[in-house]
């Protein structure tokens, strides 16, 4: 029993540091697509609104995700 009560701050401290790096993933990759914005419209003969259009469909998929998350973390889901 006790073993168990030590390991509890360890398995608290561990997912939270799990999650913190997921936050911090997430938020550098949001940001890769306006980087290669350059690229993308050269290799592929994209204009601001085919931009856009991408930033869009990335940003509403991230926010679905986020719900269902959320819903699947507080257990409603």
């Amino acid at each position: 029993m006790v073993g168990k009560l030590a390991d509890a701050p360890f398995r608290r401290n561990l997912l939270f540091a799990l999650a913190l790096s997921a936050g911090i993933l997430n938020l550098i990759d949001r940001q890769i697509i306006a980087v290669l914005k350059p690229t993308i419209a050269a290799e592929l003969h994209w204009n601001d609104e085919d931009y856009g259009t991408l930033a869009t469909w990335f940003q509403t998929g991230a926010a679905f995700g986020f719900l269902a998350g959320a819903g699947l973390w507080t257990g409603r889901g």
